[in-house]
């Protein structure tokens, strides 16, 4: 994969004895694609989705959701004021995603909004924007999702909605580009960046989302350790029937020694 969510990596340490990790060094910014952001309050996002497509009507974009349930409804919003769009989704049947990902790459659909874990091994040509209407969860995440702009030699640009929860993970893009990200449009609230870090102050705590993991990946996280829960106890109760069958098959034997042996004293 090529991102390890942080619940999969803590599950491993604890069920691990000294596991050996191979990582590979986190890859440097493409030169071919441009980097920008806009400061929106999370009711904002449709209208400023709406308002960036009308100012770029020839791009050819993917539009990044955290929820499946937020890809199928942008999607709705998006085609009922005229704008070319499709989504792709992990409730969608096989002939359906097939559906949707021809449609984006022979150009019926303009836009194509994704999950993460839906849009893995999406590879079409002449994408010329990723969106980030949500942000995600790791700096990893952010650099495999804007990757799919600037492909073979090409330009492309990144843009991502960014609201006072995500100024974490903006910190982590701006260090990785070394550079603070260009500021499109927005001021709902103070940014940070390498020549602000001033701004908020150093002991300034920023309150994440309420709940930390949205809903889908909280019951993940909960299935994948019942799963390690369930398994541990499966393996528990095997080693106690197996030791309570040693433990029978030596009575047994002990046993019939001793008939044996009161046969041979007897005759």
């Amino acid at each position: 994969s090529a991102t390890m969510p942080d619940e999969i990596e803590t599950l491993s340490k604890e069920m691990l004895n000294d596991p050996f990790v191979v990582r590979v060094k986190t890859e440097t910014p493409v030169a071919t694609v441009s980097h920008g952001m806009y400061g929106v309050g999370r009711e904002d996002k449709v209208e400023k989705l709406n308002a960036w497509l009308a100012e770029n009507p020839e791009a050819l974009a993917v539009v990044f959701t955290k929820m499946k349930h937020t890809a199928k409804k942008l999607s709705t919003k998006l085609s009922a004021t005229g704008t070319e769009a499709t989504s792709l989704h992990g409730n969608l049947t096989q002939a359906a995603r097939l559906k949707a990902l021809s449609g984006f790459r022979e150009g019926r659909y303009r836009v194509l909004i994704a999950t993460d874990i839906a849009a893995r091994g999406i590879d079409v040509e002449g994408i010329t924007h990723v969106v980030n209407f949500d942000m995600p969860d790791t700096l990893e995440a952010y650099i495999h999702r804007t990757g799919r702009a600037g492909r073979a030699s090409r330009t492309g640009e990144a843009v991502s909605f960014v609201t006072r929860a995500d100024l974490p993970l903006l910190r982590q893009v701006e260090k990785w580009l070394n550079a603070p990200m260009a500021r499109l449009g927005g001021d709902s609230f103070p940014l940070v960046n390498e020549a602000e870090e001033n701004v908020l102050g150093p002991d300034v705590v920023v309150v994440e989302h309420p709940g930390g993991l949205d809903p889908e990946q909280e019951l993940w996280r909960v299935i994948i350790h019942l799963t390690f829960v369930v398994s541990g106890v499966l393996f528990a109760v095997m080693d106690y029937i197996a030791d309570k069958r040693a433990s029978i098959d030596i009575k047994a034997q002990r046993d019939e020694l001793e008939l044996v042996k009161a046969e041979k004293q007897s005759g």
